[in-house]
């Protein structure tokens, strides 16, 4: 590459800045016309319609944010851990008593869920006249467990055993089930 002197580039410098400022370098056509005169484009601001509503409206909205905020005075009530104004979507309820009610009915509705154990085989010990049943039961550990009627699993009480199912209670809730044989 050959070296350029300092003079040339002096010179292109010189030539570029004189053509930018003569107006021969620019970039679009457009941007050589003149601009429309202000008065011709804009409409007179009174004559828009327009305007009177917004005015109307941004008064109105001034208006609004003068007033002061009327802000709740907070409280504390240890006895109630939720809001209790009424939520926009729901239904306010009727009455304490009410509430009360309709949460019973819904406890009572709802069976308790008791996790059974899964009846595994059944087991006969003795003679065919006087046979001794007793199941084998996979618990929540999956460990098969063996037991008779009036023994416990857990809070579960095997409450009878025979040759083709295990009827079983559980102790906290009352409930129980029976489990056969497939």
């Amino acid at each position: 590459m050959s070296r350029v002197s300092p003079r040339l580039l002096l010179l292109l410098g010189a030539l570029i800045v004189a053509l930018r400022v003569g107006g021969t370098l620019s970039s679009s056509p457009a941007s050589q016309a003149s601009p429309p005169a202000p008065a011709e484009t804009i409409a007179p601001l009174a004559a828009l319609p327009e305007l009177e509503a917004i005015d109307r409206e941004v008064d109105r909205l001034r208006d609004r944010l003068a007033a002061p905020a009327r802000a709740d005075a907070p409280r504390r009530d240890p006895f109630q851990f939720a809001d209790a104004r009424p939520h926009p979507g729901r239904a306010p309820a009727s009455s304490v008593g009410d509430e009360a009610r309709l949460v019973r009915e819904t406890e009572s509705a709802a069976e308790p869920v008791v996790a059974w154990p899964v009846l595994v085989a059944i087991l006969a010990t003795g003679g065919a006249d006087a046979p001794t049943y007793r199941a084998a039961l996979l618990d929540a550990a999956d460990l098969v467990q063996v037991r008779a009627a009036g023994e416990s699993l857990g809070l579960v009480v095997v409450e009878a055993v025979t040759a083709d199912e295990v009827t079983l209670v559980h102790q906290g809730t009352g409930v129980s089930t029976r489990l056969t044989l497939r």
